[in-house]
This record gives C-alpha cells, sequence and structure tokens, in this order.
C-alpha cells in the first residue's frame, strides 16, 4: 500500500480557517455579540442601530462564511481536480456560500438611521 503524501499547504488553509473559525465562534456565539467590539462600538455610537436585524444577518454571514472556508481549500486537492464533477459541484457551493454570505453583509451597512422624532 502506497503512503499518500500530506501536502503541507492545504493542511496549512485548514488550520489556519479552522483557528479563524473558532475565533469567530468564540467571539460572536459562545459570548454575548453584544461585548463584540464592532457590535459594542455601534451599539455605542448609534443608539437607533439596528441590532436584532443586524445579528441575524451576521450570523447569516458567519455560517455561510465558514461554509466557502471549509470548502474552498478542497478545490486545490488534486483528488478534487482529477474528477471534474466533484470539483465543479465543490466550486458551485463554494460560490453558492459566498455569494450568499456576503450580499447580505452588504445590505446591512445601507440600512439607513431610523430618526426619532422629539
Amino acid at each position: 500500500m502506497a503512503k499518500q503524501k500530506i501536502n503541507v499547504k492545504i493542511l496549512l488553509c485548514y488550520v489556519v480557517v479552522a483557528a479563524f473559525i473558532g475565533y469567530i465562534l468564540m467571539s460572536y456565539v459562545l459570548q454575548d455579540p453584544k461585548n463584540a467590539a464592532i457590535i459594542a462600538g455601534k451599539l455605542e455610537n448609534s443608539p437607533s442601530f439596528p441590532y436584532d436585524l443586524w445579528i441575524v444577518i451576521l450570523f447569516f454571514h458567519i455560517s455561510t462564511g465558514a461554509i466557502a472556508l471549509i470548502l474552498g481549500p478542497f478545490q486545490f486537492l488534486k483528488s478534487s481536480r482529477k474528477n471534474k464533477k466533484v470539483h465543479r459541484t465543490i466550486g458551485k457551493m463554494y460560490m453558492s456560500a459566498f455569494n450568499r454570505g456576503h450580499c447580505p453583509h452588504f445590505r446591512t451597512f445601507s440600512i439607513p438611521e431610523i430618526q426619532q422624532e422629539e
């Protein structure tokens, strides 16, 4: 039985992806998201910040981004490139996760501030 050579670059990609996903889980899922720096700053500077809407879109962005990060390195494996059907399927899933994860994210920043009458 022949030994399979480990692709160090792909392994390094997965280590970085795992570390990043771990950081995101610690910051936004295991702890209160309001304590995360990006959200705390928005809540502090803008009392009318739409937190409930923003957090739903953020979690959608995080989950689709994680899918894209996990699938991305598979595209560089020789075994997936040899089988075009598998390579294309992974590519379609990657692009779908990437596109779905970023479109709502950009929409969040264009939500107008709610003017409160005094």
